[in-house]
């Protein structure tokens, strides 16, 4: 097996045959203690180092989804700082000029880890001769808590995980040509709380060489907490965990502070609160997540992507057709009245909530109430396009008026188990994209016989992308996003191109978002 010299140590890894993993390597230290919720420290080391197996996962609750891709039983620690190498079998010590992806996972910025099942990249390194790293961050109250108002020297501590995603892309900066990849060819990559980092990471890192693509599923910049807001949650933080002071939050115990984080519902801003609670809508969902805090995130973000920033970096984005089913699966009726209820405090936000009001129930046929089960597929549809869709659309809007192309794709396969209760869910594109379809227990998300064909075409877009900064070079295949035109590239059973796919539920929003 084959040794890499890095910062972080002389490296062993595992020899996986056409590709070699080097797991859990320190890329940076998160203090802790009584220098709890500071930015990530650089980490050094010398002598050998055994990267065979994966470190230890940010602390974080248990999930349903995470057990379901594969991961959840990991060991907790405050140490979580590591990455995860895949390089092809012949790059290692050879010249550096393979392609770069760096994956950021996702989680509601609370739950999730580089090292799950489904997140291997030993089948994109293979299939692109493509260097792949995974990342872990900081999560919950200890990654996303906001201090700063408490104690100066905690500036940054509600952007603490946006922090150790830097820290980690350094790490690729200063070592990654050791693994045969081109430090200049760089993706950040990520889905779901991972599409809305790398999507951060543009608008507060773009110009900063550190990365030169940006790949965001089902993620984009809208969700961001102002610092008013944050220290609100900060301090119900503070009450269910029972402390009184910082010192004493300095000094409880990591289990005991996510615990008391799941007992809090952050009042984020986002469109989930201002529909009177995600609560009423799902699971609990991005009670943390990026603070506009005038130190790390210093404007809103979709303002610095309208002015330019990060203009000169290479954006794919794009979300499933069916989001919100994976949070919404029961189907138990729900009253027309309720959805109606939802709808206005959405339109709320508009300068005229009366018309928009009237436009969102028109576009999304409010007029049928059977036994309650054509409310519940509207608000599936609703929430999919307030969460993700229009995000999305919002951000490439962005870059077309800092003249920066854009692609935009969707994701349509639906999955066949549990009768097709889940359609093309959030998070369902994510075996396709890493080639892990046939994973242990993934059937129980994709189905017996997902088509092999699908996810080589995703994974090839990808590769394509990463290597070259366009996902075709068939541009009808996959045109620039045009706002005019709004043409998307649709994953399904076969490949297409969609001119304005909703296009009277994208003009209902016209005013929000």
């Amino acid at each position: 097996m084959q040794q890499v010299t890095t910062t972080s140590g002389v490296l062993t890894g595992t020899d996986l045959g056409s590709v070699h993993r080097y797991a859990g390597i320190r890329f940076a230290e998160a203090p802790s203690g009584d220098r709890r919720f500071r930015a990530p420290v650089p980490h050094r080391a010398a002598g050998h180092v055994d990267a065979t197996s994966f470190g230890p996962t940010a602390w974080q609750p248990a999930s349903a989804l995470e057990a379901m891709l594969g991961g959840g039983a990991e060991e907790r620690s405050e140490d979580c700082l590591h990455l995860n190498v895949w390089a092809p079998a012949g790059a290692i010590g050879q010249d550096a000029t393979r392609p770069v992806m760096v994956w950021i996972h996702g989680g509601g910025f609370s739950t999730g880890s580089g090292s799950s099942p489904i997140y291997d990249g030993a089948s994109l390194a293979a299939r692109g001769d493509t260097v792949v790293v995974s990342i872990n961050y900081r999560l919950g109250p200890l990654g996303f808590l906001h201090l700063d108002h408490l104690d100066p020297e905690l500036a940054g501590s509600g952007n603490l995980g946006l922090l150790d995603q830097l820290a980690a892309l350094d790490w690729v900066q200063e070592n990654i040509a050791a693994f045969g990849g081109d430090a200049g060819n760089v993706t950040i990559f990520g889905e779901s709380a991972g599409g809305m980092s790398v999507s951060s990471l543009l608008a507060i890192a773009g110009d900063s060489g550190r990365f030169h693509r940006v790949i965001a599923q089902s993620g984009a910049v809208h969700n961001l907490t102002t610092s008013d807001v944050a220290a609100e949650t900060a301090a119900r933080v503070m009450e269910a965990a029972g402390v009184d002071s910082l010192d004493e939050l300095m000094a409880i115990d990591p289990a005991a502070l996510i615990a008391a984080g799941e007992r809090v519902r952050g009042a984020g801003g986002n469109v989930l609160d201002r529909i009177n609670g995600a609560h009423e809508l799902g699971p609990q969902l991005m009670s943390f997540q990026p603070v506009l805090d005038g130190h790390v995130i210093e404007r809103p973000l979709l303002d610095a992507i309208r002015d330019g920033v990060g203009s000169s970096v290479a954006l794919l984005t794009g979300v499933n057709v069916d989001e919100w089913n994976l949070f919404d699966p029961t189907r138990k009726p729900l009253p027309a009245d309720r959805l109606a209820t939802r709808i206005d405090r959405l339109a709320a936000a508009s300068a005229t909530p009366d018309a928009a009001s009237s436009a969102l129930a028109a576009a999304y046929d409010m007029s049928i109430d059977d036994d309650g089960m054509a409310p519940r597929a509207v608000q599936s549809t609703l929430m999919t396009d307030a969460v993700f869709r229009l995000p999305a659309v919002r951000m490439l809007e962005a870059r077309a008026e800092a003249g920066s192309a854009g692609h935009h794709y969707q994701f349509s396969w639906a999955s066949p188990v549990a009768g097709g209760i889940l359609g093309s869910c959030h998070a369902l594109e994510l075996p396709f994209v890493f080639g892990t379809i046939g994973a242990s227990g993934m059937h129980s998300f994709v189905g017996d016989h997902p088509p092999i064909e699908l996810s080589e075409r995703m994974q090839d877009t990808w590769l394509h992308f990463a290597r070259h900064g366009v996902p075709s070079e068939d541009s009808e295949t996959f045109p620039t996003y045009d706002p005019d035109r709004r043409r998307v590239h649709d994953f399904g059973e076969v490949n297409a191109v969609v001119e304005h796919p909703h296009a009277e539920r994208t003009h209902a929003w016209a005013d929000l978002l």
